[in-house]
Order: structure tokens, then C-alpha cells, then sequence
């Protein structure tokens, strides 16, 4: 799979240098038309060749749109749709395809955890390579977000001197001690260097001083 990996890699960054080179960038159709053909050539799925100069577009334009460099890849990675990955959650493997392999990989997580993304849709596999020979499978899942409907407090504003909130249909307003607690900190940072021995230490000093300060609002 490194070798494969690889290749994916060095075709993007070839595909990212050809477009920094020019003015105007081409439109996706536009692209297809500069590259599909020479990645399938090199042995790239239909598939694949369209995410890999798809991917490489997007990444100069999003360098453009900010200022910055041409995009230089480091990471081994690759990112693979329905048509080249499987999800077997049965038994919980991931089955790629590259070029003309195919890859099968079994998922470490612990089942706790993958049980919760069982049976749900996902729409891509990210396969990277990392340090040490490993391989990091990313899936991303779709979830539905259902809003939580809150029961009293509605609203919830915090500063230095007060907490107010907000149920819906009345404010309230409670003092903190926000203050008081900056102002004993001060005052401890700055019993901490005026005892200081030369060691660092505050011996002697530090306890009773930070003790009276402490209890002396109350």
C-alpha cells in the first residue's frame, strides 16, 4: 500500500504544480480534460483519477483564495468513495481498492465504539499512512443533529462581577467572585517573590501568608 499511496501523492503534487503555473484556473471539466486520461494511464481507477485532480484543484484554489503558497504535500493519504471502499460492519473491516489492488483492513477500535456508527451512512474513506508502517482509517459518518430543547435556563451571560440568566420569562441576576479571586491571586504571586529564598523556594512564609489571605474575606 506505500507504494500505492505514494504514487497517489506524487501525481496530486504534479497536477498542483501545473495549475499554480497558470493564470486562470481551469474549471473541474476542464480538468478532466487535462488530466484524466494520463492517470488512467499510470493505472489510477475512473474513479480515483477524477477525486485525485478534483482534490488537487480545490487545494489551489483554496491557497489562492487566502494568499498563501503552492500547496506542497507531505502526508501520505489517499481519499476513496463507494465505488473503491467497503465497509464490512460485521466484522468491521474496510476494503479499499488502488490502482489494481485491492487492500483489506480490519478496524482496531475498540467495538464499544464502533457499534454507535453501525448501519449509518457514510460517504468517503481516508486512508493515511503514518510513522512506524501504521495506517489510519478516517470514515466520516452523517448524522442527524436534533437540537436540545432546554427546560429552564434559556440564556447564560458570565463576567468578572456577574452571572445572569435568562429562563424565558424572567432575569436573574447573581453576584460572582470573579474579582476577589484575581485580587488573592495577586496578592499570593507577589508574597511568592517578596519571600522567595534563593533556592525558588518560599519556606517559611508561603503557608500561614496564603492561609490568613485566603480566609480573611470571609
Amino acid at each position: 500500500m506505500f507504494a500505492e499511496l505514494r504514487l497517489a501523492r506524487r501525481e496530486i503534487q504534479r497536477i498542483i504544480d501545473a495549475l499554480w503555473e497558470l493564470d486562470e484556473l481551469p474549471t473541474l471539466n476542464q480538468c478532466h480534460q487535462m488530466f484524466y486520461k494520463t492517470l488512467r494511464s499510470r493505472g489510477f481507477r475512473a474513479h480515483q483519477a477524477k477525486r485525485v485532480y478534483k482534490y488537487a484543484l480545490a487545494l489551489v484554489k483554496a491557497a489562492r483564495k487566502n494568499g498563501g503558497k503552492k500547496p506542497v504535500l507531505k502526508r501520505l493519504s489517499v481519499r476513496l468513495d463507494k465505488y473503491d471502499a467497503s465497509i464490512d460492519f460485521g466484522n468491521w473491516t474496510v476494503t479499499v481498492k488502488l490502482k489494481d489492488k485491492t487492500f483489506k483492513l480490519k478496524l482496531v477500535h475498540r467495538k464499544s465504539y464502533l457499534e454507535k456508527f453501525k448501519g449509518r451512512k457514510w460517504y468517503e474513506v481516508v486512508v493515511k499512512w503514518l510513522p512506524g508502517a501504521r495506517i489510519e482509517i478516517v470514515v466520516p459518518f452523517r448524522f442527524t443533529y436534533e437540537p436540545y430543547a432546554p427546560r429552564r435556563i434559556l440564556a447564560l451571560d458570565l463576567n468578572l462581577k456577574t452571572l445572569t440568566l435568562y429562563d424565558g420569562g424572567r432575569i436573574r441576576r447573581l453576584k460572582t467572585r470573579c474579582t476577589e479571586a484575581l485580587r488573592l491571586k495577586h496578592l499570593a504571586e507577589m508574597a511568592q517573590k517578596m519571600h522567595r529564598t534563593p533556592g525558588g523556594a518560599t519556606r517559611g512564609y508561603w503557608r500561614p501568608l496564603a492561609l490568613s489571605t485566603v480566609g480573611a474575606p470571609g
